[in-house]
């Protein structure tokens, strides 16, 4: 039975072993492999553990017989030139041995549930440029390219995308 529920910061190891096994795989060829190889757990779990401690962020998981599968992290937009009622799927990362299984469509659809139900009328999420399996599933799942671009510097000046979702 898949259930999901708010991130503790006694999660923060699954967390971490869940986003660095997703990240490395997924981005294998876009982002240069020096960087990939210090995207460690022990790194990731400590910035898991202090933001979910601080209220840094909002993040919820998805597992299965007490399996983190992955997670989700939403909040506000955190881009100033959005309109004031405007969420954020700051992002969606799922264990590679549970791809294309439903869990990213589950973890998405609720957290898109929780932020219209505070009031965003519009959801924003940013997506590397040559992320195409990313890219294509936002898609199907009714997300536009905005157009907005930026460059992620640290991560090899590699481009990254805005798109959005409308909600009445």
């Amino acid at each position: 039975m898949r259930k999901i529920r708010r991130a503790l910061s006694d999660d923060s190891f699954e967390l971490a072993r869940v986003h660095v096994d997703s990240f490395t795989k997924a981005y294998k060829n876009i982002i240069p492999d020096k960087f990939l190889s210090s995207f460690t757990v022990k790194n990731r779990q400590n910035i898991f553990k202090n933001r979910i401690e601080q209220e840094q962020e909002e993040t919820y998981l998805i597992e299965e017989k007490d399996n983190i599968c992955g997670f989700i992290t939403i909040g506000k937009c955190r881009d100033d030139d959005k309109p004031k009622f405007s969420g954020e799927i700051w992002g969606v990362y799922v264990s590679s041995k549970y791809w294309r299984k439903g869990y990213g469509k589950m973890l998405l659809e609720y957290g898109e549930k929780l932020l219209v139900q505070r009031g965003f009328k519009k959801i924003f999420l940013w997506v590397l440029k040559d992320n195409l399996p990313s890219r294509n599933f936002y898609e199907y799942s009714g997300y536009n390219i905005e157009g907005s671009k930026k460059i992620i510097k640290n991560l090899g000046n590699i481009e990254s995308i805005m798109y959005y979702k409308d909600f009445k």
